[in-house]
């Protein structure tokens, strides 16, 4: 499946995990973003399965800021430089570490369960199952077919956007 989104984007998709260096750090600024979406991710969990919509998501990512998490995603960089964006769930370790947990989901579980949990509510088939989110931001793609996805992908884009598009391969 090869996206092009122009803004936010989260994407489920039943794959192989991503894979994580171990150089993928963040700054203070960017852990301060994380820390508070992780708390406002905390109190929406506390009130309920119905705080899961795509409003609170937005609402909830929106409080990391311009300071995300970069990763080097060659395969749809618009560029060689790093982009912003993170992988909640599964990832596999580069150097023989096989299959972890991100590094942002283990320190910050809150948001990666509220995410998951508001996606899961949207998802047209409830029985859809996935190993990991990315989650874009503001950055388009390049097209691109996602190699190891194991099944089908869902994308939604989620904030104020403009331009981009998608295409989809049916085989």
């Amino acid at each position: 499946m090869s996206k092009r989104p122009a803004d936010n984007a989260v994407e489920a998709t039943s794959k192989l995990p991503k894979r994580e260096s171990e150089e993928h750090t963040w700054t203070a600024k960017v852990e301060e973003g994380l820390t508070r979406a992780n708390a406002r991710a905390a109190e929406l969990l506390a009130t309920g399965p119905e705080a899961a919509t795509v409003a609170n998501v937005t609402e909830v990512l929106l409080l990391i800021g311009e300071h995300w998490p970069t990763q080097s995603r060659p395969n749809v960089a618009p560029t060689a430089a790093p982009v912003r964006g993170m992988c909640l769930g599964l990832v596999y370790g580069l150097g023989g570490q096989g299959m972890k947990v991100s590094k942002v989901s283990e320190a910050f579980p809150e948001l990666t369960k509220f995410v998951n949990g508001a996606l899961a509510a949207t998802l047209p088939e409830a029985d859809f199952t996935w190993s990991s989110l990315q989650i874009n931001y503001k950055y388009a793609a390049k097209r691109h077919v996602d190699g190891n996805n194991l099944g089908p992908s869902y994308i939604m884009a989620v904030g104020p956007h403009t331009g981009g598009g998608l295409w989809t391969e049916v085989r």
